[in-house]
Parts: structure tokens; sequence; C-alpha cells
């Protein structure tokens, strides 16, 4: 198994069992599962979450050049995002709210690592030049004070990311479930979404269509 070893901090080690865990559970009892949202516990959700995933399903199911779709933007500071139905595709895994597929699962489930799975999940090997969805303003927030990496810099961060006004969201709550035309528009928005990806010398290149 591919891993870093760790000793001075074994937690990474104990949370990558426990996914390796749980997703075995839940793709183990019902055969009908063909995906899974992953949240943490100290994750808020905004008001379109469930919807704006629901949406996105069909596309991830479809679309080889996906592995997975995330709610977070780890670039989503609030004086910079405007646009709550803007996505990218992106070639950096930003967790914090997922949803991967069962075919995904089984075909990374026999090199899952010891720790660190979310760096791995990141690694070209496990890519394999395939994207993952974000959204251009978080669906997601993160409200945990510390944790097993407990960096400060990173907490103020992440609440920065985190404090976007949810109210606008209602509305696109609303359209989702009664507008066939508008869940429409927003798949179509996802199968035509900009790509972000880093170049060799690991800075972002330009955007380009897909």
């Amino acid at each position: 198994m591919p891993t870093v070893q760790n000793p001075g901090n074994p937690n990474y080690y104990a949370i990558a069992q426990h996914y390796k865990f749980g997703f075995e559970q839940v793709f183990k009892s019902n055969p009908l599962f063909k995906r899974v949202i992953v949240l943490e516990e100290d994750i808020e959700i905004a008001p379109d979450f469930f919807d704006y995933f629901s949406a996105l399903a069909p596309v991830l199911d479809s679309d080889p050049k996906l592995y997975c779709v995330s709610a977070w933007n780890d670039n989503g500071l609030r004086d910079f995002v405007k646009d709550p139905e803007a996505l990218y595709r992106s070639d950096f895994f930003p967790g914090l709210g997922w949803m991967m597929t069962r075919k995904l699962w089984d075909e990374i489930h026999d090199d899952w690592p010891l720790g660190f799975w979310d760096d791995w999940l990141r690694e070209s090997t496990v890519r394999k030049g395939r994207a993952c969805i974000r959204p251009e303003i978080s669906r997601t927030y993160t409200f945990g004070a510390s944790g097993v990496s407990n960096v400060c810099l990173i907490a103020h961060l992440l609440t920065l990311v985190g404090t976007i006004l949810w109210t606008i969201f209602t509305t696109h709550q609303t359209k989702f479930r009664t507008s066939p035309m508008a869940r429409k528009r927003f798949i179509v928005l996802a199968k035509r979404c900009i790509r972000c990806q880093f170049d060799k010398n690991g800075w972002w290149s330009a955007l380009y269509t897909r």
C-alpha cells in the first residue's frame, strides 16, 4: 500500500482506515447504492447541498473525465466569489463534502493507503487525468476549531472561505425541486464548465473550456 509512514501522529492512519471501513460498509450493505456523499462531523451544509449533488450525479456517472464532485472551493474567499451557478473542473481534490461512485471505489479500494488518504487521492496515479467538479461558492462550511492537523492558519482561512450568506441558495433549492428546466440548465453548465489545472511548475495554468 502506498503511504508515508509518520509514527509521530497515528491519527492520520486511524482516519484513513475509518474512511475505508465506512466505504466498505456502505457499498457492501446494498448493491443498489451507486454513490456515496462524504461529510465530516464538523461541517455545516448550504440549503441546496443535496440538490447540488443530486443535479450533478448523472454528470459524474456519465463523464469518464470526472472522478468526484465536491461542495467545497479552497479558493472561495467571500470577497472573490459571486456566482452560485458557476462550476469548475479542478485537478485538485477539494474534499470537505464530496461525492464518489461505486465504480471509483471498486477501482481504488485495493490500493487504499494506510494514512493520508486525501493526499493519496490527489496523486496522478490515482486521478489518471480526471477532474473533480467544485462550485465557485462553497456549499459547505467547516466550524471545527481544532483537529488532527492543529494548524491555526489553515483554520483561519477555512473560516474566511465558509462565512458566506447562504440565503441566496433558498431560491436555488426551490428552483431545483420545482423547475425541470432550471435543473437541466445546471446539468448543462456542469458539462461545459471551465477546467483549471496545474502546469509542470505547480502553478495554475490558463483556464480553458471543456
